[in-house]
């Protein structure tokens, strides 16, 4: 995974056990294609994370981060899933008509990280300023609970007038980006455009661990996914991909997420809202599904049947020593 939102090279905890990989040895080379090769040292900050913990689908062995892809002219296309490297100084960057940002060489010293000015407006609400460019992210528009931002307040006029869900998950982050409410019913100014219904999340933390910093949330990968970016030392820049930008509105689900070890399977997210509370606990182990042991099920299997709009899913589960069975039925939990 390509991770602008990190610095260093994260390898997965489990992918280097299990294949016997000493990372207090530093001995890693990083190789893409035939091209580029590069010898990691103790400086490139090596760390052995639980990469995909909390993606029951994701299968990534490591994170590249901003630190070595900073050496090179990068094109991220996530409509052709392809990121294209160049060290071509003389690449031209500027023949598109649709660039959104240009970011200047200071900054991205300073910062160390990618970030770009958005306003995000909520009924009356409007908060602008820069945001962290964050393509390791999954989420669209993330606020964070900054002094001069009243999220709380935000978050009980959400509550009062408009549709939202409030997603509680196993701590995911060193941060506390755990616990969120998201709304659609937003504008998300980037650039000269202005997009509708982007899913917005607010967060109560801040960015403890990058204290010099401005961020006043993060544009992840569900935002980013409608442009081409391009990135070279200089500058960053995002060129829509697509001359009209859909961007989701929908959150469907049937109440909880599940997240397998081994043969075994636990809730590792829950999600409320106005009319739905949550009959399971995060960490309730989930030992069937319609009928079906999940050791016999894969993560592909439980995510379509629980992504499927009407479909109603019975479960057996266990808290600590109890048993218990639910039915539910997959909606839209923005509705």
């Amino acid at each position: 995974m390509y991770d602008t939102g990190s610095s260093g090279f994260n390898i997965d905890h489990q992918f280097a056990r299990k294949n016997h990989i000493d990372l207090t040895k530093k001995d890693i080379t990083i190789s893409l294609g035939d091209t580029f090769n590069r010898y990691l040292t103790k400086e490139d900050n090596i760390r052995s994370v639980l990469v995909n913990e909390y993606d029951s689908n994701a299968f990534h062995k490591a994170t590249i981060n901003l630190d070595f892809f900073k050496q090179f002219n990068v094109k991220v296309d996530y409509h052709k899933k392809r990121i294209t490297l160049s060290t071509n100084e003389e690449q031209n960057l500027d023949q598109s008509n649709s660039i959104l940002l240009s970011k200047n060489k200071d900054n991205l010293y300073l910062y160390g990280f990618y970030e770009i000015y958005g306003t995000v407006t909520i009924a009356d609400t409007v908060i602008s300023g820069h945001f962290m460019l964050d393509t390791g992210n999954g989420r669209y528009v993330t606020l964070l609970n900054y002094p001069n931002n009243n999220l709380n307040e935000l978050k009980k006029s959400i509550v009062n007038n408009f549709s939202y869900v409030n997603v509680a998950m196993l701590t995911a982050h060193s941060n506390g980006l755990n616990n969120t409410l998201i709304t659609n019913k937003t504008k998300v100014l980037i650039g000269t455009k202005t997009y509708n219904g982007v899913l917005v999340d607010i967060a109560n933390t801040t960015l403890n661990n990058f204290p010099n910093n401005k961020f006043i949330g993060f544009i992840g990968g569900g935002m980013l996914k409608h442009f081409s970016i391009y990135s070279n030392q200089n500058r960053l820049i995002l060129e829509q991909s697509r001359d009209n930008v859909k961007v989701a509105s929908e959150l469907i689900t049937d109440g909880f997420k599940i997240i397998k070890r081994g043969k075994k399977a636990f809730v590792s997210t829950t999600f409320t809202n106005k009319t739905n509370t949550s009959e399971v606990s995060l960490n309730d182990q989930v030992l069937e599904i319609n009928n079906t042991p999940v050791k016999d099920l894969n993560n592909t299997e439980i995510e379509q049947l629980k992504t499927k709009l009407g479909n109603v899913i019975s479960y057996k589960l266990k808290r600590k020593k109890n048993i218990f069975f639910i039915k539910t039925k997959v909606k839209n939990y923005l509705e």
